[in-house]
């Protein structure tokens, strides 16, 4: 049985604000590293700014949908 359109479209809207929101997290509280090369930035959201936060969190989310709409086949972005 296949999800309706409508019912794969809001889980693709949930999933890309919790994955965006946990990457933002991610890149302002969190500590990694890779091969030395530091990705986070080691300060909190008040200290960062909220407009640069809310950015971040858009254009990750954005990016994360896109990739989702693939996947899940919600036809938001035409071939």
């Amino acid at each position: 049985m296949t999800m309706q359109l409508w019912t794969r479209r809001l889980l693709l809207v949930v999933l890309s604000c919790a994955i965006g929101f946990a990457l933002t997290y991610g890149i302002v509280y969190g500590n990694i590293a890779i091969s030395n090369i530091q990705l986070t930035l080691h300060t909190d959201f008040a200290q960062f700014g909220l407009l640069y936060t809310l950015l971040i969190m858009l254009s990750l989310t954005v990016a994360v949908g896109v990739w989702l709409d693939k996947f899940l086949d919600t036809k938001l972005i035409e071939k």
